[in-house]
């Protein structure tokens, strides 16, 4: 009975404000950036030793790695960055 609600949730909501657009090109950027960040945390992982504090150092290093993919493949995601800085990029 979910699935139907679903569905026909899904069904009037599309008839009601047309199809979305899917941002195809965003989702495959954070997909690769997200990739990168798994070879790179897992590179680290064998580099470091097994302690609480390198763990934190692996999740920041991970973030950064993260981060810096997606600003680099995404314009979207650099203006959106942008916008919320407190200081003016020019972008």
């Amino acid at each position: 009975s979910s699935l139907v609600n679903v569905g026909v949730s899904g069904y009037a909501l599309t008839r009601l404000v047309g199809r979305p657009r899917v941002p195809y090109r965003d989702i495959g950027a954070q997909v690769a950036a997200s990739l990168v960040m798994f070879a790179a945390v897992l590179a680290g992982r064998g580099a470091v030793p097994d302690t609480l504090g390198w763990t934190f150092v692996l999740v920041g290093v991970g973030a950064a790695v993260y981060v810096g993919v997606l600003l680099a493949l995404s314009a979207r995601v650099r203006r959106k960055a942008a916008g919320a800085a407190p200081v003016d990029f020019g972008l």
